[in-house]
């Protein structure tokens, strides 16, 4: 039983851990969703300052959080580094995330394969009838939460 401990503990350290990662926190989202994109960079790729993400049918909102780990153990360096960005639809239909080419400073290259997203027109924002758009708003899963506006006035001024 000691040896097997010893050869179980021996295999878990033989695994890095942590690798490059580039993942969204959904594959579905409507026009008026926010996606999550996170690049998770190890090694030597987390050396780096900015990442341009190929973005198609998605917009970035602002700067990514940026998050950094430097680990020392047993004489050995661990480095990672996360970018966290909000994204917002464009349009109804087909958007993507990558792919992505990653430089290191040590010559090293990796590439990240893309990731779909299916973006749903919002059928909550196409009524103005309350009734409709909590049906629609409910049936999406989505919270009751809306703003409704009329004018009352034949002339606005």
């Amino acid at each position: 039983m000691k040896h097997a401990g010893r050869i179980l503990l021996a295999c878990l350290f033989a695994v890095p851990l942590f690798a490059n990662e580039l993942t969204v926190d959904r594959h579905r989202v409507s026009t008026n969703d926010l996606v999550t994109i996170t690049l998770t960079l190890d090694g030597m790729f987390s050396s780096v300052d900015e990442v341009a993400v190929p973005l198609t049918n998605l917009t970035i909102l602002g700067e990514p959080s940026v998050s950094s780990e430097f680990a020392w153990f047993n004489g050995n360096v661990t480095r990672r580094k996360v970018f966290r960005y909000q994204a917002r639809p464009l349009a109804a239909g087909l958007a993507r995330v990558g792919p992505l080419v990653l430089n290191a400073s040590d010559g090293q290259r990796e590439t990240m394969p893309a990731i779909a997203i299916e973006v749903q027109p919002d059928r909550a924002s196409g009524s103005n009838d309350a009734a409709v758009v909590l049906r629609e708003l409910l049936a999406a899963g989505r919270d009751p939460l809306f703003v409704i506006t009329e004018v009352q006035k034949q002339s606005p001024y």
